[in-house]
């Protein structure tokens, strides 16, 4: 639900502003949203286990083997969403900061740039 309502919009946005690239300005944001948590998964191990510790195989029950982190790669993880946090951030005030601002002379719509949809018929009700 949290992927829909961060992409839609962005879609939704994005049409308004490049009508006639609808196909290649989609697999662009297809491929931003899914290489995300791959980039970020990377830099949370980065940050969790700078040293690459492996983790200790330990028994629970005599029946399954776990495997676990000892106390350093542990005791990194608060502070480690932390910083994730603080990147998705600045991510964030990176992508506002881009975000293309209409000028005075720009508020008259053509029809290249005139909205065909609303956001209900977007969403299908």
């Amino acid at each position: 639900m949290l992927t829909a309502a961060i992409f839609f919009p962005v879609i939704w946005i994005v049409w308004n502003q490049i009508p006639s690239n609808k196909a290649r300005s989609n697999g662009i944001l297809l491929a931003g949203l899914n290489m995300g948590p791959a980039f970020f998964g990377v830099i949370f191990t980065m940050i969790v286990n700078p040293e690459n510790y492996e983790a200790q195989t330990i028994q629970s029950n005599s029946k399954e083997d776990q495997k676990i982190f000892d106390k350093d790669v542990s005791d990194r993880v608060p502070m480690t969403i932390r910083w994730i946090v603080a990147i998705a951030f600045f991510c964030s005030l990176l992508g506002f900061g881009l975000i293309k601002r209409k000028w005075k002379t720009e508020c008259i719509e053509d029809d290249a740039t005139k909205s065909t949809m609303s956001f209900k018929d977007m969403l299908n009700i």
